[in-house]
């Protein structure tokens, strides 16, 4: 089972250089936009799910120690595009390699956005959203496709069959690991990435 870890998002947000001031405005950051189409096509080639090719190539910017405070990366995405919106004191430039880039620079995250990868000084982890019922013990799968922002639910048995048989060959659709850190591995390199589950901390 994944451990449950308390993400303060207005302190996360808001200690980003251009956070939002006020209340209600969108988060502010590095923003990096992606074609939807040509990002997943990149993790179909490579043969990992877009959420494990976004972690390996967020992996490859940090190490313990660098950077010491917390940062955390916002997905969100419409039709046609995916953007990753970096709040904290990271410069992502790993992430301009990520397949389909379009542009890279400071800007809002889009509307749906919600947390993705969160880097706590030591560990970068792939953070899924709680769900509501107390049950966490899965086995869950995890949607980036969808437009209302990214999603988790339960595995239902042609979702298990598949999972158990490693079929998966629609990249927006993974796995929600059953372990806290596993390795991933593109072109044959090994990165360390951590998983819990995250619910906000109390206002």
């Amino acid at each position: 089972m994944l451990p449950t870890i308390t993400l303060d998002l207005r302190r996360l947000i808001e200690g980003s250089a251009s956070g939002p001031k006020r209340s209600g405005e969108r988060p502010a950051g590095e923003t990096h936009t992606f074609n939807k189409e040509r990002l997943g096509a990149g993790a179909t080639e490579r043969s990992v799910p877009v959420d494990d090719l976004l972690a390996w190539h967020a992996a490859a910017g940090l190490q313990p120690g660098r950077p010491a405070s917390p940062v955390l990366i916002l997905y969100g995405l419409t039709s046609e595009l995916v953007q990753l919106t970096v709040c904290g004191p990271w410069v992502g430039a790993a992430l301009t390699r990520v397949p389909g880039r379009l542009e890279s620079g400071r800007g809002h995250a889009l509307g749906n956005a919600q947390p993705l990868l969160y880097w706590d000084g030591r560990l970068l982890r792939r953070v899924y959203a709680r769900p509501d019922d107390a049950s966490v013990h899965g086995p869950f799968v995890s949607d980036l496709g969808a437009l209302f922002g990214t999603a988790v639910f339960p595995a239902d048995s042609e979702s298990l069959r598949r999972l158990e048989a490693g079929e998966w060959a629609d990249p927006w659709h993974s796995p929600v690991p059953n372990v806290a850190e596993r390795e991933i591995v593109v072109n044959g390199e090994g990165r360390r990435v951590a998983y819990a589950w995250w619910k906000p901390g109390k206002r």
